[in-house]
């Protein structure tokens, strides 16, 4: 009589993909800066967004027509319909129109937002327990948005999504008035971790911009000023830090989806390569071209 050999269990048929397939199509990306330096508007140029809308100023949403978007009364409303609609590659179909980027704005008033849910009485006053939820929650959303940046294996013909989050910066000052860090708005753990999720962290910044305007008759010029708003793909300083994974890019453009496209090749876009190797950190670059962000030789 022979012995029966041990049981194999069978292996499920898994799609292996091939690395010469890779391309950089989707992207996960951050936007961090002060308010009213353009993050939302630049979100907002990205092909065929979705917006989940935690900010109080919808101002530069309106500049943009026919933009689906919905503003979540409640962290709930985030973790059972918009999460595992990302996750399962469906925000297209509950969206009810193709959505190709995916806008979280901002994380910082979501994050306030979760934060007054947990506790009534403030941050002070919360649990241990809470700020595991709240970590929980951010960090699920974020694992989610960057996932929903790559192909799946064995479903290559799922939707894949660009994935942008916007967050405001706190700098925190010394008793002499020195800088001590610039951090992410947010409380919490995610505060120190949430760089890590996205393939680049863009700075955003302003500044003013002094124009002359001719007069009629003999009247001298007369000057204005304009705000100029751009983006740092370098540390603009010590204290404040970006990020890039994706490839070579200008230290300060211009941060539409036509820009950043043009630079990174981004949904099959022909690479506009810089003329310029990237500044160094807190180095001003070349002159840019305001159309392309790629600098003029």
């Amino acid at each position: 009589m022979t012995t029966p050999g041990p049981r194999v269990a069978s292996i499920p048929k898994v799609k292996i993909l091939s690395t010469s397939t890779i391309q950089q199509n989707r992207v996960a990306l951050l936007f961090w800066g002060e308010s009213d330096t353009g993050k939302t508007y630049s979100a907002l140029t990205f092909p065929n967004p979705f917006v989940i809308y935690f900010d109080t100023n919808m101002s530069t949403l309106r500049k943009f027509p026919d933009v689906p978007f919905m503003t979540p009364a409640t962290w709930l409303e985030v973790e059972r319909d918009i999460i595992p609609a990302i996750r399962n590659r469906r925000l297209s179909e509950i969206v009810g129109r193709k959505v190709e980027t995916i806008i979280f704005d901002s994380l910082t008033f979501c994050n306030s937002q979760r934060m007054a849910e947990l506790s009534s009485r403030g941050k002070m006053e919360m649990t241990n327990l809470q700020w595991s939820e709240l970590y929980a929650g951010l960090n699920g959303l974020c694992w989610a948005g960057a996932n929903a940046t790559k192909p799946l294996s064995d479903k290559p013909e799922a939707e894949t999504y660009h994935f942008i989050c916007t967050v405001h910066k706190t700098t925190r000052m010394g008793k002499k008035g020195e800088i001590i860090k610039v951090a992410p708005t947010i409380d919490g753990q995610m505060r120190d971790q949430l760089h890590s999720f996205f393939d680049a962290v863009l700075v955003f910044d302003s500044q003013s911009v002094a124009k002359s305007l001719p007069q009629e008759g003999n009247r001298p010029p007369r000057t204005v000023y304009e705000k100029e708003r751009f983006a740092w793909t370098v540390d603009p300083d010590q204290y404040t830090k970006s990020k890039n994974h994706i490839g070579p890019v200008p230290a300060k453009l211009i941060p539409t989806y036509q820009n950043l496209a043009a630079v990174w090749g981004l949904d099959g876009a022909v690479k506009a390569e810089p003329s310029l190797e990237p500044a160094e950190a807190g180095v001003e670059p070349a002159t840019l071209n305001t159309t392309t962000g790629v600098p003029i030789e």
